[in-house]
């Protein structure tokens, strides 16, 4: 099953990639944890945080010169 969920009393986003059980969950970077099967494949993604990430502003790139 593959389904998004935003859970808006905690401004959380998680994405469903399987019906698998959870076995290990990695925080990968501040508030985005992902979870694995006992395989090691990536089943679900959380995002906390998620209306106010989507308001800030982009992160500037660097060009740079080959």
């Amino acid at each position: 099953m593959k389904l998004i969920r935003y859970d808006k009393s905690v401004d959380a986003l998680y994405i469903d990639l399987s019906d698998a059980d959870v076995y290990d969950t990695h925080e990968i970077e501040p508030g985005v944890m992902v979870d694995y099967d006992r395989d090691g494949k990536i089943i679900g993604v959380e995002i906390l945080d998620f209306m106010e990430r989507l308001q800030e502003e982009p992160a500037q790139s660097e060009e740079v010169a080959a």
